[in-house]
């Protein structure tokens, strides 16, 4: 079901065909993107207002539970926006991953109006988040 407005209405996951799972507790987040890995786990990046955030989570099916991170996922945090990001950013978020397992994420920074890229390394010596 879908609204006449920007905001998907979806069921509370009681219909016994879909396998339901939370990603990350705090709320509200938004401008949700999904996309599978060679091995097919998802990979999703997200806009977590409460901590005013991107992030990227990642199911790897075995992590405990970290912070608002629900088990089985590892989130992580691109960067601190430090200000609401706008309803038209959400086409704005984008994920992608490479032939080669490279995973890209865009988003439109919107309080210096810039559009903004990172790709994943995994070693935490990136320069946007611990891993980016």
């Amino acid at each position: 079901r879908f609204s006449k407005d920007i905001t998907a209405k979806f069921s509370n996951c009681t219909d016994t065909t879909f396998g339901c799972s939370t990603v990350d507790t705090a709320t509200p987040y938004y401008f949700t993107r999904l996309a599978f890995d060679e091995a097919g786990s998802p990979w999703m990046i997200y806009y977590n207002q409460t901590n005013t955030s991107v992030m990227v989570a990642r199911y790897d099916g075995t992590s405990a539970a970290s912070g608002t991170c629900s088990a089985g996922w590892v989130c992580m945090t691109l960067e601190n926006v430090g200000a609401r990001v706008e309803e038209y950013a959400v086409e704005s978020f984008g994920i992608v991953i490479a032939a080669n397992g490279t995973v890209w994420v865009s988003y439109r920074h919107n309080t210096n109006n810039k559009v903004r890229y990172a790709t994943y390394n995994g070693s935490g010596s990136g320069g946007c988040g611990a891993s980016w």
